[in-house]
């Protein structure tokens, strides 16, 4: 019990702001890394951050948007260590949703012609579909894709681009090819991807697919979503009813995604832009 006490107060000097009765887990396990935390601007202030989501857990929506922009626009090698130990030690509530039922994925699907540059133009999910700038840079290999995921997130007054890599691997690559699953070790997330589209109006050279996923991570059970990939910023008109008439299939509204600005400020912040 002292011991909590003394992490609020060494908290509260660096002006982060607890509540000790739910420290204990984090006193346990995790103080070095709290502390730490708490002695450095940048990850004091995605704590600080994740606390003013705190007000809004009423609404779900906002929370979860609240806390995912704090994840990305805050993340560096200390808070990832704290966020990690805390994933380790179970000191997380993750929120608790349920994903739609699993959607008929295509049957065939050739990841070499996946391969380079792609916008997600649409999406569904405000906590994670719908930022500016949504630039993924796919690399094709056995049976996988490795994926550089770049996006802007807000940060106080500004945006930041926030950078993820992901390699997502068909698990049955004659039976089910439309379905690939990704594990990513700093938040324990397990994501798997239903490829239920592709254009096949360009030969080998597709100019659109459709994913839709569902994950599980620390923070969230069964978060899932619906991602529109196109090869330009915005999804080109001849396209919308093929792509429209592919998401109705799963009960999908096209007119009623979130859509991406993929334009104003959306040069990559490094000379190239291929893979």
């Amino acid at each position: 019990e002292q011991m909590k006490v003394l992490l609020c107060l060494v908290l509260a000097f660096f002006g982060v702001v607890v509540q000790c009765q739910s420290v204990g887990c984090l006193v346990l396990h995790c103080t070095p890394q709290m502390i730490k935390c708490g002695s450095e601007a940048q990850c004091r202030s995605g704590l600080m951050c994740l606390q003013g989501c705190e007000k809004i857990k009423n609404n779900t929506d906002a929370f979860n948007t609240c806390t995912i922009h704090c994840n990305y626009a805050y993340q560096d090698a200390t808070f990832e260590s704290l966020i990690s130990c805390m994933a380790d030690h179970h000191c997380l509530k993750p929120i608790s949703d349920t994903c739609p039922p699993a959607p008929q994925p295509v049957s065939t699907l050739d990841v070499k012609q996946l391969g380079g540059k792609w916008y997600i133009t649409d999406g569904v999910t405000p906590a994670l579909d719908c930022y500016a700038c949504q630039i993924h840079l796919f690399t094709p290999g056995p049976n996988q894709l490795f994926v550089q995921e770049h996006f802007k997130v807000p940060k106080e007054n500004t945006t930041m681009w926030a950078q993820f890599n992901q390699t997502y691997v068909q698990t049955d690559p004659t039976g089910t090819p439309g379905i690939m699953k990704a594990y990513e070790k700093y938040q324990n997330d397990t994501n798997l991807w239903y490829v239920t589209a592709v254009d096949s109006s360009s030969g080998t050279q597709p100019q659109w697919f459709i994913v839709l996923y569902c994950g599980t991570n620390v923070g969230w059970t069964n978060y899932h979503g619906v991602l529109v990939y196109s090869r330009t910023p915005a999804l080109p008109d001849k396209y919308v009813s093929a792509v429209s008439a592919a998401l109705a299939k799963n009960g999908i509204d096209y007119s009623k995604m979130c859509v991406g600005d993929n334009v104003d400020g959306c040069q990559l912040p490094f000379s190239s832009e291929s893979v």
